[in-house]
Parts: structure tokens; sequence; C-alpha cells
């Protein structure tokens, strides 16, 4: 049986990741609530597994704190029936601070990486 390669991993989260937001677009509570779990694991995992690759670590551990502020969001929105947003900002700002701090980190905004 073939292994699947880490980019393959990553088609799949892109995969769930699609359908956990079409879900919640389309108002399926539970379908969008399920599909957040396995989405958030991928991502951590994916992270993990790159964690030798400073580039690849650093974008991946952004779209960890990207999908769980969606989910953050998502969730409020479905079952607490209040504005989540300020939460989710938390873990926007910090993959938004995970890619710049790799930026800066490597010779500058535009350096090579």
């Amino acid at each position: 049986m073939k292994t699947l390669s880490i980019r393959e991993f990553d088609m799949i989260l892109v995969l769930l990741w699609l359908m956990k937001d079409m879900s919640w677009m389309m108002g399926w509570k539970y379908i969008g609530a399920f599909l957040a779990i396995p989405t958030i694991l991928l991502s951590i995992w994916i992270t993990y597994k790159c964690k030798q690759n400073t580039s690849d670590f650093w974008y991946n551990l952004a779209t960890v704190f990207w999908i769980t502020a969606n989910a953050i969001w998502m969730i409020g929105e479905f079952y607490l029936h209040v504005n989540s947003s300020s939460i989710a900002l938390i873990f926007f700002t910090c993959g938004f601070l995970s890619i710049f701090y790799f930026w800066f980190r490597n010779k500058g905004l535009f350096g090579s990486y």
C-alpha cells in the first residue's frame, strides 16, 4: 500500500476545508462542526510533519491558525448565536504574525528564503 505524501495530505486538507466552509455557508450545522475537527487535526499534523522545512512550517502554522479561527467563527454563529469574530480575530492575527515572523527572520520581508 502506497503511503501518501505531505502534498497529497495537503490536497485532502483543502478538500476538508472546502467541505467545512460549504457546510457553514449552507447552514449544515452538524456537518460543519464535524468537519472542523479533522480539518484542524490534519492541518496540525501537516505542520508537525513539515517542521524540518522552515518555510513550509511557518506557512502551515499560519494555516492552522486560519482554519481554527474560521472554525471558531462558524461554531459561534451556529451554536452560540453570538459574534465570535473577535475571538477568531486572535487566531487570524496569530496566523498573520506567523507569516511575518518567517518573512522578517529570513533576510527581511522580500529576501531569499
